[in-house]
């Protein structure tokens, strides 16, 4: 008997045109992000409805197999205008079903299926009363093919 997966979809369907940041585990703390440009780093910005407490995100998406995510920063910023960037070897990345390109720059992430791809960032320290989170990514598909290449 096939199991049937009863979370819900963001997405219509797989796309290159928008992902969402959902905050901590809260289901309805979802804020969609329109408008990817492929193949260039480009900052990202989440503009929170109120101040929060983040230690951790999920970057949910239905990006198409063969999608790499290149994230090169988070920077996150408080009720104060404070700015802080999130060093890179202090970040903990898990994922629903994708792989981890080594990467000494980067966290980069490679999508390997057709359905919603959930990563889950986490902070290793507590941020106060943040407002606006950026990530600066790059997303482009990979160069593959299964044909001969003569």
């Amino acid at each position: 008997m096939e199991k049937k997966n009863k979370e819900r979809s963001l997405f219509g369907g797989s796309s290159l045109t928008r992902f969402a940041i959902r905050l901590g585990n809260q289901i309805d703390n979802v804020n969609i992000v329109e408008g990817i440009n492929l193949n260039e780093y480009q900052d990202y910005k989440i503009n929170l409805r109120e101040p929060v407490n983040i230690t951790n995100l999920q970057i949910l998406s239905n990006f198409l197999p063969g999608t790499s995510i290149k994230i090169q920063s988070f920077e996150l910023t408080n009720i104060n205008d404070e700015k802080f960037i999130v060093p890179l070897k202090d970040v903990y990345v898990s994922s629903k079903g994708s792989f981890f390109i080594e990467d000494k720059n980067d966290i980069n992430i490679f999508v390997t299926n057709y359905s919603d791809e959930k990563i889950k960032i986490k902070f290793s320290k507590l941020y106060k009363k943040i407002t606006q989170i950026t990530i600066n990514i790059n997303f482009s598909k990979a160069n593959l093919t299964n044909k001969d290449k003569c």
